[in-house]
């Protein structure tokens, strides 16, 4: 018996420690899969941060809260990017309004200062909070060659009047946030980006722009813009755009918004397109009865436009239109007959290099008015017919007329009091027929070989040749056919 309970007792122990050992052993499993578990938590969560990080430096950064009306933020943030750590760098302009302003960069509070040393290459993060409202932030980035990136959606413009060269000079930016930008009080956006020759994307489709009374130099030498939306664009107020779009070299289209008030201020359009190579069309068609004061280079070296159409203009202000289409080599047509140029004083060169153009009609321009016409068909090479007869041209110059016309076959011209006329007909290779029977060269002496081109000439019609200069009769070869109204 006692044997038996020996052993029973063993048995119980054994069985016991069995138990011990399971519970412990599955003691064990549960704690080492407590610590996978919290170990593949640990890396989620690790890898959660770095790849939220890694997006967030991605994406463009941005100010703008939820609830945008019921939260105030008046804040810019930037990015610059820093190459040279052995100098300062300029961060901003002194406000006009000499604002407090509070400065963090990279996420540190620093005192503020508009120039910074940066101790690391690359890019920081720069933001600046502004204690009180701004009414003028004109020239605040002007010339910082360093800025990358900049969000102007946190700031408070609802004062502002003027953002005059607000970024001009900004060689490095590529990217703005505009958005809830308030510019219903602005009236001058003078150089506003000009020579932010990197910036490849703009959109400004909530400007508010009825009150904006200067664009000058808007958008001057935005090299890389293909596109710059502004159809909604009220320029009724405005009273000058010079050079607004000057040098955008790869601008494919602009179209402006309907402008239709009588009232609106007259305009002016000095060098509005010039030099913008790729344009190729340009819609002003809703322009109409915005008055136009200033024309002289508007579309100088546009040479992929293919077609203007003017006939919206409202131009009877216009008093010159030199340079006006300079250099507009793919146009072969222009018609500008239906527009009011009555008021022209100077036409120079406003035609020179349109090397496709074909034929114009000035048949119905007043030209009573004109001071100067040197140069108005220069070297247009297609040129074979050119209605310039109606009126007479009392001006004193009109050298270089249709020097390089080499399509050029039959002229009719109309001139009185003219005194140089250095090279009018030079280099026209073509011209067969001249009609100067109303010309009154005031006793000039003209030279063949100056005024004439070659010998193609077959015909030339005069009235009294003593009033266009003695020197001709005697040098006219005698291939000619000469008819002297007067004397025959």
């Amino acid at each position: 018996m006692e044997t038996n309970n020996i052993i029973e007792i063993n048995n119980q122990k054994g069985s016991l420690l069995n138990n011990l050992n399971l519970q412990k052993s599955q003691n064990i499993s549960k704690t080492n899969l407590f610590i996978y578990f919290s170990a593949c938590l640990f890396c989620t969560v690790i890898l959660f941060m770095f790849f939220s990080f890694s997006e967030n430096k991605k994406q463009d950064f941005n100010l703008q809260p939820k609830n945008f009306n019921q939260v105030h933020l008046n804040i810019i943030k930037a990015v610059f990017s820093i190459s040279n750590i052995n100098s300062k760098t300029k961060l901003i302009n002194e406000p006009n309004d000499r604002l407090n302003i509070n400065l963090i960069i990279d996420g540190e509070e620093k005192d503020f200062a508009t120039e910074f040393q940066f101790e690391k290459m690359g890019d920081h993060i720069v933001e600046f909070k502004f204690e009180e409202k701004l009414t003028n932030i004109s020239s605040l980035f002007m010339n910082t060659n360093t800025l990358k990136e900049i969000d102007l959606s946190g700031l408070e413009t609802s004062e502002v009047i003027s953002m005059d060269n607000l970024f001009s000079g900004c060689v490095s930016l590529e990217k703005i946030n505009l958005n809830n930008l308030d510019t219903s009080n602005v009236n001058s956006m003078k150089s506003l980006f000009k020579d932010c020759n990197k910036l490849k994307e703009l959109n400004m489709e909530k400007f508010t722009t009825e009150n904006i009374i200067f664009t000058d130099s808007m958008f001057e030498n935005c090299y890389n813009l293909p596109n710059i939306n502004i159809d909604y664009f009220d320029l009724t107020n405005t009273k000058s755009a010079e050079y607004m779009f000057k040098a955008c070299y790869n601008l494919k289209e602009v179209a402006l918004k309907n402008t239709n008030n009588k009232n609106s201020s007259s305009i002016s359009m000095k060098s509005m397109f010039s030099n913008c190579y790729s344009l190729k069309e340009i819609n002003l068609n809703k322009f109409e009865k915005k008055s136009v004061n200033k024309m002289d280079f508007m579309f100088n070296n546009c040479n992929n436009l293919l077609s203007i159409d003017l006939s919206k203009f409202e131009t009877s202000q216009v008093k010159s239109i030199s340079y006006s289409f300079s250099n507009c080599s793919s146009l072969t047509s222009l018609d500008i007959a239906k527009i009011n140029l009555n008021n022209v004083e100077d036409m120079g060169y406003a035609f020179r290099y349109c090397t496709s153009l074909e034929s114009i009609d000035l048949s119905n321009f007043n030209t009573t008015k004109v001071k100067a016409m040197s140069g108005l068909f220069f070297a247009c090479r297609s040129l074979s017919s050119v209605h310039l007869n109606k009126y007479p041209i009392n001006i004193t110059s009109i050298s270089d007329l249709f020097n390089g016309c080499t399509s050029l076959s039959n002229v009719v011209l109309r001139v009185d009091n003219a005194q140089m006329v250095d090279r009018v007909f030079k280099n026209c290779n073509s011209l067969k027929y001249v009609d100067l029977s109303e010309f009154n060269g005031n006793g000039i002496k003209l030279y063949v070989n100056d005024f004439f081109p070659t010998s193609a000439l077959n015909t030339l019609i005069i009235y009294n040749s003593t009033i266009i200069g003695k020197t001709l009769e005697r040098r006219i070869p005698s291939s000619w056919k000469k008819v002297d109204i007067e004397n025959n």
